[in-house]
């Protein structure tokens, strides 16, 4: 996968030989710390990841919502509509997701497991 900025990508959540969650089409527009991410980084706070120097590639969506490269797969929009395509050939459900909608579930399944703690 080409990190170029300005490359045009998909950007896919899960998938599987009977379903693909996807997020859309966007821009990559380079490495930046992750704020507000899910994955992976959806226990840090601004200060950690701050601290910790990290960054993540950030992929801006064409509906304008962010994906960021810890909480996805993304590929080129070729490869991305050749996925979608193979797995509409092969009968598998195809669902479209809302990344903001994704990130509050991370968010909250992690809220969940520290107040079990």
């Amino acid at each position: 996968m080409s990190k170029e900025i300005g490359s045009r990508v998909g950007v896919i959540l899960s998938a599987d030989e009977n379903r693909i969650a996807y997020a859309g089409i966007g821009t990559y527009v380079g490495d930046f710390p992750p704020y507000g991410a899910g994955g992976m980084f959806a226990g840090f706070s601004n200060a950690e990841i701050d601290q910790c120097g990290l960054t993540n590639p950030k992929i801006e969506l064409d509906d304008g919502n962010v994906a960021w490269g810890c909480e996805c797969w993304w590929v080129s929009e070729t490869a991305y509509q050749k996925i979608l395509d193979d797995g509409r050939e092969r009968g598998a459900t195809l669902v479209k997701m809302d990344m903001s909608t994704c990130r509050e579930g991370w968010h909250g399944e992690l809220g969940a497991q520290e107040a079990g703690r």
